[in-house]
């Protein structure tokens, strides 16, 4: 798949975590109200860059837009997309990963067996040499 631009992964951030919470699809009006577009217009842009990029589907239809399933069908079934979170640098308590998601890593779901897969996700770190770490 093509790259993102950063407005294009925000419309995009957006779409995925409203689907994974509501479990159905924004609707164009709601995309525009939450990320502060002026227009329905800018929103149906992003959504046809996403669309040529292979990253969303979509009709004319209302909430008809979808996540693009991938092409290894065969390991569908067998993994899932866990969200990997910006950047968190350790050692600081207070200062956590932006809530912004860089990408979607396929985890094998046997690794998150007994646990809910949308409650799941992946943090990257930046670590000074000097300081101990220790992972939980």
């Amino acid at each position: 798949m093509k790259s993102l631009t950063t407005k294009q992964k925000k419309v995009f951030d957006f779409i995925s975590k409203y689907i994974a919470d509501n479990e159905q699809s924004p609707t164009v009006e709601e995309i525009r109200t939450s990320l502060g577009f002026k227009s329905t217009r800018s929103v149906s842009q992003y959504l046809e860059a996403l669309v040529e990029k292979n990253y969303v589907t979509k009709t004319n239809d209302a909430r008809s837009i979808k996540l693009a399933e991938y092409e290894c069908e065969e390991t569908w079934n067998e993994t899932a997309l866990v969200p990997l979170y910006g950047l968190a640098s350790c050692g600081t308590p207070r200062f956590y990963a932006d809530d912004n998601v860089e990408d979607y890593i396929s985890v094998d779901k046997k690794l998150l067996k007994g646990k809910k897969e949308r409650k799941q996700y992946l943090k990257r770190i930046k670590h000074d040499i000097g300081e101990k770490l220790n992972f939980h």
